[in-house]
């Protein structure tokens, strides 16, 4: 059958051929490969043609097997699908009977049909590419995150670099340590990657070849054996502070501004996130966590972060944080703030409210997001998002001389990664200027000269040449 054809067909009409035996074996293994169906369709087909060679062994097995299969005993602590086949004693040469059991009934089925037939059960049609084992592996890695944000940059990063490239649709069992070599090496070079994007980039390869390892696809990785030369990646320079952080005139600015926006803009639909852009500058939350913030959730000084919302917009009873649950120390200030939204609950019949700037419901990220941005666009300033007001309280922080672990604990991350990444100078140009003056006065000899108008030579003996 054209080929072609086929694939301008729709993807039930695919499926369709493949259900009733139209497609040739070679035809279905060029579909699985070509890199032109989408994830869904893929793992439909591949579903299809188990279930097909799933048909195929019972069938075969149902008409040689004299015994019965025995699925496992709901709630077994180790399910296992049982059966029996006749041997002879080599002793006393008496048939007597033998207990087969596997963890798996599609297992257990191809053991029948070997031991019977005498041949390996019948091939399936299965093309083990990056291509085709991603879909797989995504659902295999979802269940092993905890990161909202992981996947959609996962996503991201297979459509733009793996999903068409020639690479993707070789069987990974053919794979070798040059062709990865070359490949890798060319994609840094052609998209000038610097580390974090080739971070991004090596991270799928690496894990869906160890999860090919892990499914008994490839005996080992053959990544493990390429040598990166990470000097073809691009520097990146050290982003400038002032684009970082706020410094002290910009957050008293935009705190005055957000108190202000809350008591007299009557327009506003969600008047508390003008007070959850103070209360992150005094905690240094990550904005779902934020607005994930339940009055349950403060015991005295203290607040405990135990939640987050998504980028989807759930509430998950986890932080992004690697050190999990945490615990934030409240000023005054912010304890005030706490008190404020008491009463603006109160006075709004919200008494009842369970989340601290929101009610019932969760206060939704982007609305704190708005109002950064039109405190940035209404005081004249570099606009900068929420995340800055977190690498601000971090800054400060340590500004304060507070011991980094104990900043470690309280933002939430490793101390390696807050120093590379939140440390910056708060400082204005002008408090910038005033520190160098300070820590490199001029030299006196040269502060004469220039007065006098006579640059003189001085040597070590005090002699005036």
């Amino acid at each position: 059958m054209d080929i072609e054809k086929v694939l301008s067909m729709t993807t039930e009409d695919r499926l369709r051929l493949i259900e009733f035996d139209v497609l040739e074996k070679k035809d279905i293994h060029y579909l699985l490969s070509c890199g032109k169906l989408d994830s869904s369709e893929l793992k439909a087909v591949k579903e299809l043609m188990a279930k097909k060679q799933l048909q195929e062994i019972r069938d075969y097995v149902k008409e040689v097997h004299p015994h019965k299969i025995t699925p496992p005993t709901p709630g077994c602590a180790k399910p296992r699908y049982r059966t029996h086949i006749d041997i002879v004693d080599e002793v006393t040469g008496k048939k007597k009977r033998k207990e087969i059991s596997k963890t798996h009934e599609m297992d257990l089925y191809q053991w029948l049909y070997e031991y019977y037939s005498g041949t390996a059960s019948p091939e399936i049609v299965e093309v083990f590419t990056l291509y085709t084992l991603y879909p797989d592996w995504m659902e295999y890695k979802k269940g092993h995150t905890k990161a909202d944000s992981n996947i959609p940059r996962v996503e991201s990063t297979w459509k733009k670099y793996y999903e068409h490239a020639d690479i993707s649709k070789i069987d990974i069992r053919q794979l070798s340590v040059l062709q990865l070599d070359i490949w890798i090496h060319q994609m840094i070079q052609g998209h000038e990657m610097n580390r974090r994007k080739f971070n991004n980039f090596i991270l799928i390869l690496r894990q869906m070849l160890r999860y090919a390892v892990l499914r008994g696809i490839i005996p080992s990785s053959p990544l493990d054996k390429v040598e990166i030369n990470t000097k073809l990646l691009v520097s990146e320079t050290d982003p400038d502070s002032e684009t970082q952080v706020f410094n002290q005139e910009e957050e008293e600015a935009i705190v005055s501004l957000a108190w202000t926006d809350y008591q007299t803009n009557k327009r506003l639909r969600y008047p508390l996130s003008c007070l959850a852009v103070i209360f992150q500058f005094l905690t240094g939350l990550r904005i779902g966590e934020l607005c994930a913030i339940r009055y349950e959730d403060i015991r005295g000084n203290f607040l405990y972060v135990k939640r987050m919302v998504t980028e989807q917009y759930h509430i998950v009873n986890h932080t992004k944080s690697w050190r999990g649950n945490r615990k934030v120390f409240l000023t005054e200030e912010a304890l005030d703030i706490i008190e404020e939204t008491r009463r603006y609950h109160k006075a709004n019949g919200q008494s009842d409210a369970i989340y601290v700037f929101g009610a019932a419901e969760h206060l939704l990220p982007r609305t704190v997001t708005d109002r950064y941005s039109a405190y940035c666009k209404k005081l004249g300033i570099l606009h900068r998002s929420s995340h800055k007001a977190r690498k601000t309280y971090v800054s400060k922080l340590l500004d304060g001389g507070l011991n980094p672990k104990t900043v470690s604990q309280s933002s939430g991350h490793d101390i390696a990664t807050m120093m590379k990444h939140y440390e910056f100078d708060r400082s204005t140009t002008q408090e910038l200027e005033a520190k160098f003056s300070s820590a490199l006065p001029a030299h006196s000899g040269v502060q004469n000269g220039v007065h006098s108008g006579v640059h003189k030579c001085v040597h070590f003996s005090g002699e005036k040449q």
